[in-house]
Formats: C-alpha cells, sequence, structure tokens
C-alpha cells in the first residue's frame, strides 16, 4: 500500500489518517509534501512477517521545511516483526510504534528544528523493537517528559542541540551504541532487571549526563561539556545488590563525576589509563572499589566510600594538588565487615587525606610527594 500527498510550494500539502490501514501481505508507504497526521483510535498494520511500514513526511521538499508527523491521543503504528522508519523535517510526535523484533528508525532531517518526541504524559511504551535508532535534531524526548521505549540496541543522537530523556524498560542486556548531542542533558533510565552497556555518551559543549540502571551498568566512554568548570556532570547508578558499575574513560573536565553503586564500582577492562576524570570524584560502592583490578582515576577532591565489605584499590594520577575527604569500608554499620585499603598517588603533587577508615582490613596509602593524613582508624 502506497499513499502520497504530493509537495507543492507552501503549506497544506499534508496527509491526514483517519481510518485504519491494514496490509495483510505487503508492506505501507505513507508519503507527504508536508505534514502527516494520524488520528486517536486508527492503526497503521502490517500483518505479514517481516514487512515494513514507511513514513516520510516532506516528501519531495520543495524547501519549505515543511513535514511534522503526529500521532495523536492512542493512534499506533504496528508490524510483525518488520521495520518502520518515519523521516520529518519537524517535530516527530509519537504515542506507538511496535516492531516486534524489527528496527525502529526515526529521523529529523539534519539542520531543520525538529524533535522526537511523545504524544502526551504518560507511562507506557512509546516505541517498541529489538533495535530502536533516534536521530534528532533538537531533541528527543523533553527535560520533564521522557521518550519511553522498549529495545535491546539503541542509539539516540542530536545533530545540533537539545536534551536527551529516555525511558527503556528490559529484561534482556541492553546495548546503547550512542548518546550524544552538543549542548543539552542526557538522562538514560532503564529498569527491567537487565544489564546496560553505554559504548558513548557524549555532550560535546556542555550538558549533564545521569545514566541509572536496576541491572548492572558498563559505561565505556561518557564525556559531559567541555574543558571548563560547570558545563556538565556526570552521574552513573545502578541499583540493586550486587549489580557493579564498570567504567572506562568517564570524564567531566571541571566539573563532578558520581558514581552509585549496587555492588562494587570496577574498572572495564585492566589498563593504566585514567578510568575517571573530574575535578570532584565521589564514588558510593556497596562492596567495594577496583576490586578486581586497580581503578585508576585523575581529580582534586575525591570521596571514595563502601559501605559493605570489600576492598578499595585506587591509584590517584594526579596533575594538581589532591585532597580526599573520606576513604572508608564498612560504612553500613551492624556486622563487621572487612575490606582493606589501598590508594596510590603518582604526579608529583601533594596528597592530603581527611579520614580513611576501615571496620575490618588494613589501610595502605602512598604518594610520591607531600603526604599529609589527618585520621587514619585500621579495624581489626
Amino acid at each position: 500500500i502506497t499513499l502520497t500527498d504530493g509537495e507543492l510550494a507552501g503549506a497544506g500539502d499534508d496527509l491526514t489518517i483517519n481510518a485504519n490501514i491494514t496490509s495483510i501481505g505487503g508492506s505501507i508507504a505513507l508519503n507527504a509534501g508536508d505534514n502527516i497526521a494520524q488520528s486517536t483510535g486508527t492503526l497503521i498494520e502490517t500483518q505479514a512477517a517481516g514487512e515494513t511500514i514507511t513514513l516520510t513526511a516532506a516528501s519531495a521538499d520543495s524547501g519549505d521545511g515543511i513535514g511534522a508527523v503526529t500521532q495523536t491521543g492512542t493512534a499506533a503504528i504496528q508490524t510483525n516483526n518488520g521495520d518502520v522508519t518515519i523521516t520529518g523535517t519537524d517535530d516527530i510526535t509519537l504515542n506507538s510504534v511496535v516492531a516486534g523484533s524489527g528496527t525502529i528508525v526515526v529521523t529529523v532531517a539534519a539542520g531543520l528544528i525538529g524533535a522526537i518526541v511523545e504524544s502526551g504524559v504518560d507511562a507506557g511504551v512509546d516505541l517498541s523493537g529489538a533495535t530502536i535508532d533516534l536521530n534528532g535534531d533538537t531533541g528527543i524526548g523533553t527535560a520533564g517528559n521522557a521518550l519511553e521505549i522498549a529495545a535491546t540496541t539503541i542509539s539516540a543522537d542530536n545533530t545540533t542541540s537539545g536534551v536527551i530523556n529516555l525511558g527503556n524498560t528490559s529484561g534482556a542486556d541492553v546495548l546503547a551504541t550512542s548518546l550524544t548531542t552538543i549542548t543539552g542533558d542526557i538522562t538514560f533510565t532503564q529498569a527491567g532487571g537487565g544489564s546496560l552497556t553505554v559504548t558513548l555518551a557524549t555532550t560535546t559543549t556542555s550538558g549533564d549526563i545521569a545514566i541509572t540502571n536496576d541491572g548492572s551498568l558498563t559505561v565505556t566512554t561518557a564525556t559531559a561539556g567541555g574543558a571548563g568548570a560547570g558545563n556538565g556532570d556526570i552521574t552513573l547508578t545502578s541499583t540493586g545488590t550486587g549489580n557493579n558499575v564498570n567504567v572506562d574513560s568517564v570524564t567531566a573536565l571541571g566539573d563532578t563525576v558520581t558514581v552509585t553503586s549496587g555492588g562494587a564500582i570496577e574498572e572495564s577492562g585492566a589498563d593504566a589509563a585514567a578510568d575517571i576524570v573530574a575535578a570532584t570524584i565521589d564514588l558510593n560502592a556497596s562492596t567495594g572499589v577496583g576490586t578486581l583490578a586497580t581503578l585508576e582515576i585523575t581529580g582534586t577532591t575525591i570521596y571514595i566510600d563502601s559501605s559493605g565489605s570489600g576492598a578499595l584499590d585506587v591509584d590517584s594520577l594526579a596533575t594538581g594538588p589532591v585532597l580526599v575527604t573520606s576513604l572508608t569500608t564498612g560504612t553500613a554499620g551492624g556486622s563487621i565487615e572487612s575490606g582493606t585499603i589501598t590508594f596510590d598517588q603518582t604526579g608529583g603533587f601533594s596528597l592530603t587525606v581527611t579520614t580513611a577508615s576501615t571496620q575490618q582490613g588494613s589501610i595502605a596509602i602512598s604518594n610520591d610527594a607531600v603526604l599529609t593524613v589527618t585520621t587514619v582508624t585500621a579495624g581489626v
């Protein structure tokens, strides 16, 4: 099935869907010179396995730049494990797109003013497919309203500016290959118990990055803003007992990186390079930091605490004087929690440690320059 409303100069070349469109054995292609609007209560559906649905606003655009795609109310798009491709030049507003094991690709043409947002404000899943690829221009979701998705392979990128705010649901392992914007915050929250691996998350000029999962979390590369202070903090969180946070290259120059783990905080792969770089580094674990291999960090103000049993093994690669205000294990209280502390600094700058303590475990602190320690308590 192919429906086309051709393009003439100026507005008004719209395609409006007021009734169901069903293909029993083939694909569906809907093209409009300007906007595509799908009314509430309507369903665009392919029933044969693997057949696709394509919506193209601003098809053969004459240059007026008009090309929104809008689902209102309960409007829905569904395939039988076939791909769905939606393209426009203005805002793309979606309520329900379901592709099964297929791929959903949503694109606002680069350089034009358009965001990818949900229709209304609710907690229901807006896009569901094995792979979801979102390409916005001025945003994906809004600051106060996440776009809800369900997928195991995800990419979400803005070509100019705007936030990325996504809520993913998955009980299986998830790979987010790219979460990028020029200016704007990135918020990615996952529920369902599956692990989450983020290969790349970047705000080029400015913007905070916050990634949360109720399973384990691995972040390969995350970079917030430029080099100046105030350009972007990074917050990484795993909830649930035993769910580690693994990091490889997490950078917020001049700002703060905060990592909170329901398990341990580990480096992703063993190497000598800094795994976390920021002005302030705040690490909060349940079962240790650097227990599998030494975690390397570069910061000027550092907090490292583990509430339960588990060692702290951290190397500070100093580029200036360093203040460690808290270096503790076994902070949860109750039963005795065991865990040693090893903190080694290189770089030739002073190191000041305000508090270092264990409930049960030895403490070793070294520096290749001046070392000042205020309070150290090693439990039996």
